[in-house]
């Protein structure tokens, strides 16, 4: 050491310096911990401002979740935690717990708090696949993100368009069964977190267990000055202070096991009763030593529970210390149980009673029977059904969410298991089939009717899981499985569409009308998803039933025939296209024998200005195009057009097809300005009648015709304006202009067969009938 004394160092100053250094290294680490922490908080603050996109059925409720606040927080960081070892992981936390604990709301309840810290917050019903395209598809339209494709691959569009996005996003799937299937839906961004409500296991890696534990009643784990959690839901639920009652409480919540729903409705009994808690102790435990059905695979102490408020209710109805309206309002609520427990869980309205007395089919009688008079005395009395439907809010076996209610499904559990071998799901599909629209103007077809169908269809879809054998469940399926198929939602269409052929074989004869036409539905759902040979053996079932039974009317014989026709059409295009002509033209001569015989009885049913005969017309116009003989084609698709103007209002979507048919017939034609003309109009009328769906198979076909007119006609501004409609609807440039060479190209080649023009037929008809007279 004695060399080092020639520098003559201080050692303690050297001390000192280092020690210096150590504290401002310390200090600049704290810092930026510091500040990395504020960051983050900075832009969670910045993400509170966010107005988020919500699920339509997304709840946010009133007031906070008894016992669950905490959880909610912790819910919270482990969405958020930054995990260092990867960016691109998509956070996923999945709630896990028995039924009746809570899941869902705790995630409703999230949403609430949380929401604005995301760009959007969509609720996924994962109960099934159907449930889970379905709710994409919603998603994808509120968005406007689109592909004119079938339900599933738009839906996985959307899942990729999400990906794609800058933005933080949850997607609640709830009620999930396994991994697999969330992650096939995931979008890959790991700005979209993932909460997921489960009664599964299974859950590995890539999930965060999140465990939903029932409520204490342990007074060691509740804070400090508090009751224990599920005494504290217990006591508020039922409007009074714990008092001498608090260990019987205790005693009380252990016996249901602290499951939030169980202790809810226990609650409202206690306020609504005035019983004591020693009282309803005695209750449950004389429920629970009765056997619970096979068929209820819950907790024994959740059936328990809700059987007490549903006895309750019941006992109510029939108490005469009451009013009469306290009665009435109780056997009202009754029946509105019994029926609402077979539907879907969620948008249950007044409407579904309230509209059965309009009942707008052709044979309402036919759905009234199945409906048990006091539910159709109820049906008639809006008011009371106002009351009912708020005094099951107040027992909390209804939940008021936005314009409608929606019911647990343990609750709907518990009152199917209580009404085993029971009329009543046959009265709920009367009940819901008395306001599904059909016949006529009221036809799934129409836009116009598509907003009831969106109501009522998932109740459809819950009745299904147990239908009744009856009129008005083959109407549900029937008229559901066509309403889907205009959204393509292909693969639901096409389960409705069996389900109703099965249940209506099944219940009549093999040459009863309604078989003709289920085979008649079932039909044109195949040739529309691209299955032509498939759909033309029902399709020719349905023609030769309508041959054999008279009692089938000229106005449904007419349908029929039409959509046989047009799926021998469809065979004679691909037979064209595979270059066997005598095959072709043999289909093209059955399939306007079949639209000719379909417009003769339309003329006589309905007479010549009407929807019908414009359809008919518009069908043989379309055959002729596909035969070559554009002239006659230009002619029929004149006529169809001016009925329709005639007959309807100056949006409807049939306006739509008939402007974007003879528009494309134009511009093969060779007249590029008249045809541009009538597809402009045509897009302007398929835009307002989907607003819904703006990238909707229709609005984009008419996008594009449009778009290779322009291209055709050749003009500085048409050009232009074909990029932008390119830009829109996302087609390439070169596309168009192939299609405007390909158009140009057969309008010089086509060659102008001679043919019998639409008028020509009638005329001949007319003299026809002049000769028979």
């Amino acid at each position: 050491m004695e060399w080092l004394r020639q520098f003559e160092i201080d050692f303690g100053k050297l001390v000192q310096l280092l020690a210096g250094l150590a504290a401002i290294v310390g200090l600049l680490w704290a810092i930026a911990k510091a500040t990395g922490w504020l960051l983050l908080r900075f832009s969670r603050k910045i993400a509170e401002n966010r107005d988020p996109i919500l699920s339509p059925g997304l709840l946010l409720p009133d007031g906070a979740v008894v016992g669950r606040e905490d959880d909610i927080d912790r819910l919270h960081d482990l969405l958020w935690k930054q995990d260092r070892r990867s960016v691109a992981i998509t956070p996923a936390v999945t709630v896990k717990g028995q039924g009746g604990i809570g899941k869902t709301t705790m995630a409703r309840h999230y949403a609430k708090k949380y929401g604005p810290h995301y760009n959007g917050v969509w609720m996924i019903d994962a109960a099934t696949p159907e449930q889970m395209i379905s709710s994409f598809v919603e998603l994808g339209r509120r968005l406007g993100i689109g592909d004119p494709a079938p339900a599933k691959d738009y839906a996985r569009s959307v899942v990729g368009a999400l990906g794609d996005r800058a933005e933080d996003w949850l997607l609640i799937f709830d009620n999930a069964w396994n991994p697999r299937q969330v992650r096939e839906w995931t979008p890959d961004n790991a700005r979209i977190r993932r909460l997921v409500t489960s009664r599964e296991g299974g859950w590995g890696d890539g999930f965060t267990i999140f465990g939903a534990e029932t409520l204490s009643w342990k007074q060691e784990d509740a804070p400090r000055g508090k009751l224990a959690p599920a005494l504290d839901l217990l006591f508020k639920v039922a409007e009074r202070a714990p008092g001498s009652e608090l260990e019987e409480a205790r005693a009380l919540a252990a016996d249901l096991g602290g499951l939030p729903l169980a202790l809810v409705q226990i609650g409202v009994w206690l306020r609504d009763t005035g019983q004591s808690v020693a009282e309803c102790r005695k209750r449950i435990e004389t429920l629970l030593d009765q056997p619970i059905p096979e068929e209820f695979d819950y907790k024994d102490s959740v059936f328990a529970a809700v059987s007490l408020s549903l006895d309750r209710l019941e006992k109510d109805a029939a108490d005469e210390s009451l009013s009469e309206a306290g009665r009435a309002q109780a056997a009202h609520g009754v029946m509105i149980v019994k029926l609402f427990c077979w539907l879907a869980p969620e948008g249950l309205d007044a409407e579904l009673l309230t509209d059965v007395p309009h009942c707008s089919v052709p044979n309402p009688q036919e759905f009234w029977d199945d409906i048990p008079g006091p539910v159709m005395a109820l049906a008639r009395d809006p008011g009371a059904v106002t009351m009912a439907l708020s005094g099951l809010v107040r027992r909390s076996l209804l939940e008021a969410r936005d314009g409608s209610f929606a019911m647990h499904r343990l609750i709907q559990a518990v009152a199917r298991a209580r009404l085993a071998d029971c009329d009543w799901p046959i009265a709920a599909a009367a009940l819901v089939a008395a306001g599904y629209p059909g016949g006529g103007a009221k036809s799934p077809q129409y836009h116009a009717n598509w907003p009831r169908c969106a109501r009522l269809t998932p109740h459809v879809s819950a009745l299904a899981a147990h239908p009744p054998a009856t009129a008005a469940m083959h109407y549900l399926f029937n008229q559901a499985s066509i309403y889907l198929g205009e959204q393509r939602r292909d693969a639901e269409a096409r389960r409705f569409a069996w389900a109703s052929l099965k249940l209506t074989k099944a219940r009549l004869s093999a040459d009863h009308r309604k078989i003709a036409i289920v085979y008649s539905v079932l039909g044109a759902r195949l040739k529309s998803e691209g299955r032509p040979r498939q759909a033309e053996i029902l399709l020719r079932k349905a023609v030769a039933i309508a041959e054999r039974n008279p009692a089938i009317s000229d106005a449904v014989r007419a349908i029929i025939l039409s959509n046989h026709g047009n799926c021998l059409e469809k065979l004679a295009v691909r037979a064209k296209a595979k270059g066997e002509a005598e095959k072709a033209l043999g289909l093209f001569r059955r399939a306007g024998a079949q639209y000719r015989q379909a417009l003769v009885l339309d003329i006589k049913t309905h007479g010549r200005q009407s929807d019908q005969v414009a359809t008919r017309v518009n069908n043989l116009g379309t055959l002729r195009r596909s035969w070559g003989r554009i002239s006659a084609a230009l002619a029929a698709a004149r006529r169809a057009l001016a009925i329709w103007r005639a007959i309807l209002p100056a949006h409807d979507p049939r306006l739509g097809l008939a402007l974007n048919n003879l528009g494309c017939f134009l511009l093969e034609a060779g007249d590029a300005a008249e045809g541009i003309a009538l597809l402009d109009e045509a897009l302007r009328i398929r835009k307002s009648a989907f607003l819904g769906n703006p990238r909707h198979p229709d609005i984009v076909a008419t996008a594009r015709w449009l778009g290779a007119g322009l291209l055709m006609r050749g003009e500085a501004a048409d050009r232009a304006r074909a990029e932008r409609l390119c830009g829109e609807y996302g087609f390439a440039v070169g596309e168009h202009e192939r299609d405007a060479q390909m158009i140009k190209l057969l309008a010089v080649a086509r060659a102008k067969m001679p043919s019998k023009t639409l008028d020509d037929f009638l005329a001949e008809l007319d003299a026809k009938k002049a000769k028979k007279a």
